[in-house]
C-alpha cells in the first residue's frame, strides 16, 4: 500500500513540474555596454572621466508579466534587492505556468508608498541592508554610490540615494524564458553633470527630476 502512495505521489509531483516552466530576469548593469566591477576603475564619455563604483543597490517589486496588456502572472508585494556585490541577486527566478503567453513585463523600481508606510520590514526589507532611511521613514529605492575625477567633493566621492517609486515597462520577444535587462550607468552619468550634482540623500526638486529619469536607464537586452 506505501509502495501505491509512493508512486501514486511522485507521477502527482511530475505532472505538476510538467505544467510548470521557469522564467529568469537578469539585471546587467553596465557603463557604456561594459560589464560594471565594483571597485574597478572605468573610464567613459569622450573625456574620459574616470569613476570608480564602491556601491549600485535598487529595489525591484510588482513584478507582472502582460499579453497584450493582460495581466497573466502578478507578484504583487514581492520586493527583490538587487545589489551589485551580491551577484546572485542580479537573477529573479520567476515559476510559471506552460500555457502562458505574454510579450511584455512591467515592474516597479524601488518600494511603494503603501509598503513604505508600514515601517521596517524583513528579508531584503531588512534595514541592515542599507536601503532604509534612517532620518525619516521610508526605504531608498536607488543607491549609487563611488569616485570620481569630476566630482570636486572630499576625496572625490559622490552619493544618490533616490526615493520616488517608478514603474517601468518593457515589450519582450513572445515567451522568452530568459529575460535580460541591461541597466546602463552612463545613460545616467549623462544626464547628471557630477562636477556639481554629486550628493543627493534627501526628497527635492533635483531628486524628483533624476528619480522620474530612472526607467530610461532600464533597456531590454536582446
Amino acid at each position: 500500500m506505501r509502495l501505491i502512495l509512493v508512486i501514486f505521489l511522485l507521477s502527482f509531483i511530475g505532472l505538476f513540474s510538467q505544467d510548470r516552466s521557469e522564467t529568469i530576469i537578469t539585471f546587467n548593469p553596465i557603463l557604456e555596454n561594459r560589464p560594471i566591477i565594483l571597485e574597478e576603475v572605468l573610464y567613459y564619455n569622450s573625456n574620459k572621466d574616470s569613476l570608480l563604483i564602491e556601491s549600485l543597490r535598487f529595489y525591484v517589486s510588482n513584478i507582472e508579466l502582460l499579453n497584450e496588456k493582460e495581466t497573466v502572472l502578478s507578484l504583487k508585494d514581492n520586493y527583490y534587492l538587487i545589489d551589485l556585490e551580491y551577484p546572485e541577486s542580479l537573477k529573479i527566478e520567476l515559476a510559471t505556468k506552460n500555457n502562458i503567453s505574454f510579450n511584455s513585463i512591467r515592474f516597479g523600481i524601488g518600494i511603494d508608498s503603501i509598503t513604505n508606510s508600514k515601517g521596517v520590514m524583513g528579508g531584503d526589507l531588512d534595514p541592515t541592508k542599507g536601503m532604509y532611511w534612517t532620518w525619516q521613514s521610508g526605504y531608498i529605492n536607488f543607491k549609487l554610490e563611488g569616485v570620481s575625477d569630476k566630482c570636486n567633493t572630499r576625496k572625490n566621492r559622490f552619493q544618490y540615494h533616490l526615493g520616488g517609486y517608478q514603474e517601468i515597462s518593457l515589450d519582450l520577444p513572445a515567451n522568452v524564458q530568459n529575460i535580460l535587462i541591461d541597466v546602463d550607468i552612463s545613460t545616467l552619468l549623462n544626464k547628471l553633470d557630477l562636477s556639481t550634482t554629486n550628493r543627493i540623500m534627501s526628497p527635492s526638486y533635483e531628486a524628483l527630476e533624476i528619480a522620474n529619469f530612472l526607467p530610461k536607464i532600464f533597456i531590454l537586452n536582446n
